[in-house]
C-alpha cells in the first residue's frame, strides 16, 4: 500500500511539473501576442523586437 501511494505521489508531481512547464509556455506566447501588438501599434517590425525574457526593465513614461 505504501508503495503504491508513493508512486502515485510521483505520478502527480510528474503532472504537475509538466502543467507548469505548459503554463510557462502559454505565458511565454501570450507574452509574445502583446508585446508584437505593442510593436505593431508603434511602428515597429517584428524583426525589432527581441524575447520577452532580454527586454530591459524600463521606468514608465511620463504623459
Amino acid at each position: 500500500m505504501r508503495q503504491q501511494l508513493q508512486q502515485l505521489e510521483a505520478m502527480a508531481q510528474a503532472e504537475l511539473a509538466q502543467l507548469e512547464q505548459m503554463a510557462a509556455r502559454q505565458a511565454a506566447a501570450r507574452h509574445s501576442a502583446e508585446q508584437a501588438s505593442l510593436g505593431w501599434d508603434l511602428g515597429l517590425d517584428a524583426r525589432d523586437l527581441g524575447p520577452a525574457a532580454d527586454a530591459p526593465a524600463t521606468a514608465p513614461m511620463p504623459r
